[in-house]
């Protein structure tokens, strides 16, 4: 019989799985410069459209709609199975041709983290709470660093503890440079032990053609 260990719900877990804009609403942050780029409401935490190629500002504004296809086993399944890459593939044609601009090719980089709390820290708020200040200053740090396009993270289950958390980035270098910030780094320090298990998952997509076609591949051994 598989231990249970309900996970306790905190405040940050509010509308995780609601798209930050539905997909038959692309018209209304065609023209922004700011838009919100994480579950982080604050303003300090949008990403600046203007800092970022033609090819990664589309994907950007595609990245609006990420969210799990299925919000119950999502950090169980493979990535490509977890989230539905060729929509975020059609939005992007979409907002370029709203742009009346032809799709260049280009790139992205992406990060999902797989991890389980040890279930003492996965049933306290208080613990779960600590967790979301850090990634919250994590991310901050990491939006100001530069090209990061896209953040999410999920809840941990409550069979298994299993927990699933995603960036999207316009290069490897870019991931490199805004995980090496400071509150990244002592944040990491500080919660190392409270994970019972985890990994790091690489994966790359690439648009071409136009838009017409794409690749997305694992880059993990």
């Amino acid at each position: 019989m598989i231990a249970q260990h309900k996970t306790a719900r905190i405040q940050e877990d509010h509308g995780l799985f609601n798209p930050i804009l539905s997909s038959l609403d692309i018209s209304k942050t065609a023209n922004t410069e700011l838009i919100q780029s994480s579950p982080y409401v604050d303003k300090e935490h949008w990403l600046n459209l203007k800092s970022l190629t033609f090819g990664h500002c589309l994907l950007s504004l595609a990245l609006q709609t990420f969210v799990p296809k299925d919000s119950i086993h999502y950090a169980h399944l493979p990535y490509a199975e977890a989230f539905d890459i060729e929509e975020i593939v059609q939005l992007v044609r979409k907002y370029a041709h709203q742009c009346l601009k032809p799709v260049p090719n280009f790139s992205a980089y992406i990060v999902a983290f797989r991890s389980v709390l040890h279930p003492e820290v996965q049933t306290t708020q208080e613990m779960r709470h600590k967790l979301a200040e850090i990634d919250k200053g994590s991310h901050l740090e990491a939006n100001v660093s530069g090209g990061l396009l896209k953040y999410w993270y999920g809840v941990p289950d409550d069979t298994y503890g299993q927990n699933l958390a995603t960036c999207w980035w316009d290069s490897k270098k870019s991931a490199k440079l805004g995980g090496a910030g400071k509150t990244h780094r002592e944040g990491l320090k500080t919660v190392r032990g409270w994970y019972k298990d985890w990994k790091i998952e690489q994966y790359e997509l690439e648009i071409f053609e136009g838009g017409n076609s794409y690749n997305f591949k694992s880059l993990s051994l």
